[in-house]
Parts: C-alpha cells; structure tokens; sequence
C-alpha cells in the first residue's frame, strides 16, 4: 500500500516543479519576443532645434538596441509622418543600418524633417517603426511628440485712426486700433491697454482696456475705443502708450508695448 501512493505523490512533485520552471523561464523572456531571437528596441529618441517652429525644418535622431541573443539581419527604421510633419521629396524617411550585433545599439538620424507653415504651436505626434529585418513584415512601433512653437511670435498694431480724423477738446471720439498676427501660428486672450494718464485723453463710457479672444496666423482684428479729449486739451499730435498682452496656442504669455498717435484739433 505504501508504495502505491508513494508514486503518485513523486510524480505529482515532478508536475509542480515542472510547471515552477516554466512559468519562471517565461517571465525572463521579454513580453511578445521570441527566446534567443534579435530584438530591435527604440532607446531613446531626440531632436534638433528644440522647440521646432511652422514652416521650418529639423533633424530626428533614433537610438535602436539589440537586446536579444541573435543578430539582427537588416536593422531599419521608418518615420511615418502625419500633419503637421511632411518630407520633401528626396528626403530619406526609412534608415537601414544592416547587421547589428547582439547587446549593440546604433544611432539613426533623418534630416529635413517639415513642419508645416499654419502649424498649431503645441504637442504634435511622430510615429517611428523598427524592426531587426524588413522583409519579416515584423515592426516595433513608437510614438513620440514634438513641441511646435513660433519661434518670434508677433502681434503688432497694425494701424491706428480715429473718427473724426481730428478730436475737438471736450468732444468724444472713436479710436480704432487694428492688429495683426504675422505669426505662423494662432495668438489668443489678447489684451489691449491704453495708457492715458499722461495724455490729455480719457476713456468714454467704458474702461481703457479690450480684449480679442483669438486671431489667427496672418490674420487681422480690430477693436474700438470710445475716447474723449479733455476739454482743457491743447491742440498737436500726443503720443499715447499702449500694451498688449497675448497668449500663444502652447500657453506662452507675451507682452509687448508699442506708442500710437492721436491728434486735437
């Protein structure tokens, strides 16, 4: 009788040892990676000029690892690029580096990579895809996002009037400011500020300050002011301060302060 259970309990010993092995074999080996195979890895990825800007050009590096025990035949990357990214033509979006060793790693760098002119400024994504040998169909894919920012965003007035022409003293107007966005990308919570403490100028039934929610890359907006000359004004032409304050679509805060003219008759 002993020996009768003695042998079942040996071998189901056996199984569960078996099974222990197994599974803990399993865990070492990379999720999704065949067992002493080549494996392509992207490392890291970078680029240059950091932000990139609408309507220029910059150069994406790749760092790809072998991690796997074999060789890999052919290693290659690919981009694949979507608005705002595009490449000319001639320009190289597919690198092939040939054998790399096993445990070795390798640096691929794509130029003149574009970034379209009416680009939002923010976070846009690049897609990379590798693998160890093209023709197994076989690609580890990445996804990377670039920060696009105008490089010199630009709200400036872009011209100055008022109706009429010539402000009496003691007589209200409209001044009538037009800006322009000569950026390439869109600017927004604009605010203007008119600076009349100096001037023999005051605001008319309403504050010195308007604000623009947005305005779009080469585009114009204008805002009005109703103004009155003080009535102790003296003739000639003064120079009024004015500020504005904006934001780029990234959430970059600008301000930038400018002079216009006003005239009393």
């Amino acid at each position: 009788m002993k020996q009768f259970y003695a042998f079942p309990l040996i071998a189901l010993l056996l199984v569960l040892l078996a099974s222990s092995a197994a599974a803990l074999e399993i865990n070492e080996t990379p999720s999704g990676n065949i067992p002493e195979a080549s494996n392509i890895e992207v490392r890291s990825l970078r680029y240059e000029p950091y932000p990139v800007s609408p309507g220029e050009y910059f150069t994406f590096y790749v760092k790809v690892d072998n991690y796997g025990t074999e060789d890999a035949t052919n290693a290659t990357c690919r981009l694949k690029l979507e608005y705002p990214f595009s490449s000319d033509a001639g320009t190289e979006i597919q690198k092939s580096y040939g054998v790399l060793g096993s445990r070795q790693e390798i640096v691929l760098e794509f130029k003149k990579i574009r970034v379209d002119t009416n680009a939002v400024d923010g976070e846009n994504k690049i897609t990379v895809e590798c693998t160890s040998d093209p023709g197994s169909n076989s690609w580890r894919v990445t996804d990377f996002y670039i920060t696009v920012q105008s490089r010199y965003p630009s709200l400036n007035v872009q011209s100055v009037r008022t109706e009429p022409s010539q402000i009496m003293p003691g007589q209200n107007g409209i001044l009538l400011i037009t800006l322009k966005n000569s950026a390439f990308s869109s600017m927004r919570d604009i605010e203007i500020i008119m600076n009349f403490s100096e001037m023999p100028f005051a605001p008319y039934d309403e504050t010195s300050e308007k604000r623009i929610n947005r305005i779009n890359a080469n585009d114009s907006e204008g805002v009005a002011f109703k103004i009155l000359a003080l009535p102790t004004a003296e003739g000639g032409i003064y120079k009024v301060p004015i500020t504005i304050n904006y934001k780029d679509d990234a959430g970059n805060q600008f301000s930038q302060s400018s002079i216009i003219s006003l005239e009393i008759g």
